[in-house]
């Protein structure tokens, strides 16, 4: 589930210029741990996308030529 997240608007990492503007999200597992992912799928300019609680599913995406995973709203 989504926890908090942060919308990045500058690339801190060149990699990642191509996607700004970007979430990154801290993201709780069902287990309990938390860690932080990139949140993909989702509209950074409607503040109404996002909202602490909502079920997230794990994706993976290609940044960059590399395979990385990341979080997206489930579909339910």
């Amino acid at each position: 589930t989504l926890y908090s997240w942060v919308v990045m608007r500058r690339a801190l990492d060149p990699a990642f210029a191509g996607a700004v503007p970007y979430v990154v999200a801290a993201v709780e597992l069902d287990e309990g741990a938390r860690l932080f992912s990139r949140l993909v799928g989702v509209d950074v300019d409607d503040p109404a996308a996002l909202r602490a609680g909502m079920a997230l599913q794990l994706e993976f995406v290609d940044i960059d030529g590399r395979a990385m995973w990341a979080f997206a709203p489930a579909v339910r």
